[in-house]
């Protein structure tokens, strides 16, 4: 489970600074929408937290 959970850390960090920018540009109803999808595939799937 280590590498799964090191992998999703980079990808949280990773999208946190895309949503950054994303909050600058986007409609901030579609950045929730996002923000969503995100959650649905990262939080359900795994035991990391």
């Amino acid at each position: 489970m280590p590498p799964i959970c090191a992998r999703k850390s980079f990808f949280t960090s990773f999208y946190d600074v895309v949503k950054n920018c994303l909050l600058i540009v986007l409609d901030p109803l579609l950045l929730f929408w996002v923000n969503g999808i995100m959650l649905l595939f990262f939080d359900n799937r795994d035991g990391c937290r």
